[in-house]
């Protein structure tokens, strides 16, 4: 996932959060990646699992399958709905395991902005998320991703709504300090 956190002390962020809601939630602290996915509506509770490896990138839908309370396996299916095999000679299909893990995820709904857009002059931000933004949007199916902006003030997270036929999902990052 582009906006995990990668070997972070704090454990929770290098997952990524399925929520009963329907949502994929991903952040490293800093900037954050939301989409959402009907399918995991069916889930009892949030939860956060650490996948051991990279998703395919031909991958269209994932699967999860618990071994038990506390890891499973992701299968993965591509356009037409057949599962992703290794090699079509292997005929072996691709899994990545995950561990689910505990401690409390971010509060999401605290930095996503509830108040209107506005106009503001000058902005700074870390200019490798903004290229999260653009892959996320490729990995989303996207040939040519389009990007919509929505700035509070210096001060606050700026909104990337990601443009998709496919998909819905946001990306939110901090701005940094000019």
């Amino acid at each position: 996932m582009f906006m995990q956190g990668i070997n972070d002390v704090r454990y929770y962020l290098n997952g990524i959060q399925l929520t009963k809601d329907g949502y994929i939630n991903a952040t490293n602290g800093h900037c954050l990646y939301r989409g959402k996915d009907e399918t995991m509506k069916g889930l009892s509770s949030d939860i956060t699992i650490a996948i051991d490896g990279k998703i395919p990138a031909r991958a269209e839908t994932a699967v999860l399958h618990f071994v038990d309370k506390e890891s499973g396996y992701l299968s993965f299916e591509d356009s037409s709905g057949h599962e992703l095999e290794i090699s079509k000679a292997k005929r072996r299909p691709v899994r990545r395991f995950f561990d689910v893990l505990e401690g409390k995820y971010p509060e999401l709904d605290r930095v996503i902005p509830k108040t209107d857009p506005q106009p503001i002059s000058d902005i700074g931000v870390n200019a490798e998320y903004m290229g999260l933004v653009g892959n996320i949007a490729k990995a989303m199916g996207c040939r040519s991703p389009v990007v919509k902006f929505s700035f509070r003030d210096q001060h606050s997270v700026i909104e990337a709504d990601i443009i998709s036929p496919f998909h819905t999902a946001k990306a939110y990052i901090m701005p940094a300090r000019v």
